[in-house]
């Protein structure tokens, strides 16, 4: 955040991180370092219904036969 102050998704002044992708996609949780963006409470809260979706259909995908 230091280096961009700026939330990823709207410009405005960031303070918070933004974790993308989200979490529940890695397995057993453990989601490699470097993914994290600066994001402001606003856009960081809004983007929950599209990690829900990420993990519905990165969980599908896993199920789904090739």
């Amino acid at each position: 955040m230091a280096a961009d102050p700026n939330c990823i998704d709207c410009g405005g002044p960031a303070d918070k991180q933004e974790h993308m992708p989200p979490i529940v996609m890695f397995e057993g949780r453990h989601r490699p370092g470097g993914m994290e963006y600066a994001a402001c409470a606003d856009c960081n809260n809004g983007t929950s219904a599209a990690d829900s979706v990420a993990a519905f259909l990165e969980d599908f995908l896993e199920r789904s036969p090739v």
